[in-house]
């Protein structure tokens, strides 16, 4: 009976140690996985600026385009009504031309007393 109870304080032991051990292992584990969590999360958060830097980008892209897009356009509508005006000046100083000769000619018939 004395070699049975000398050994059942070893297999006790053998036991404890086991689940020491299998503490231990859980125990890293755990800190692994911690670990592994923390750096995919840093990963996702530097992911996740990456993609909030380049929607700034490209919408700060977009809003250059669409601003010379406006400016453009802009310059196209002054364009086309300076040219109109220059036209619409052209035409009044022709006629003016016109009617100029027309007027020296009534004014000389009055101060020469011509009447038609």
């Amino acid at each position: 009976m004395a070699q049975h109870e000398a050994s059942a304080p070893s297999s006790g032991d053998k036991i404890l140690r086991e689940i020491a051990q299998t503490e231990q292992q859980l125990q890293a584990e755990l800190a692994q996985a911690h670990q592994d969590a923390a750096r995919q999360l840093e990963e996702a958060q530097r992911e996740a600026e990456a993609i909030r830097a380049r929607a700034r980008e490209q919408a700060n892209q977009e809003s250059l385009a669409s601003a010379a897009a406006a400016a453009a356009e802009a310059q196209t509508i002054s364009d086309e009504v300076l040219a109109r005006a220059r036209a619409d000046a052209e035409t009044i100083r022709k006629r003016a031309e016109e009617r100029m000769s027309e007027a020296v000619a009534l004014v000389v018939r009055e101060v020469l007393g011509e009447h038609p």
